[in-house]
């Protein structure tokens, strides 16, 4: 996958600096977790250019999304999904930190 269809919204580093999540935008359709949506991605490293670099775990149409680290095995996801949308992807456990998504 080209990673011109995946724009680099934005990112977080864990409090310990070990882990980074990366938020990126889905500018195409297909076989994918959000077409046209927003994916946040989890990763070792500080520099990544697209989402299958990392494990993407969660997917979604939210209006706002929100994403913070809570602790370093912790991450809130808060989505109040846009209008007849859904959240595609959700994990809850991934390189052993816990993943809690509010919905409002």
């Amino acid at each position: 996958m080209d990673s011109q269809f995946y724009p680099l919204k934005s990112q977080k580093v864990s409090p310990n600096g070990e882990m980074t999540i990366f938020e990126f935008n889905q500018l195409s359709d297909g076989r994918t977790h959000a077409p046209y949506g927003t994916l946040l991605s989890l990763s070792h490293s500080n520099n990544i250019h697209h989402p299958e670099e990392g494990y993407t775990f969660f997917a979604g149409y939210c209006r706002p999304l929100n994403y913070n680290w809570e602790t370093d095995f912790k991450i809130l996801v808060s989505c109040h999904p846009a209008e007849r949308k859904l959240i595609k992807t959700q994990a809850i456990l991934v390189h052993g930190v816990m993943i809690e998504v509010k919905t409002e």
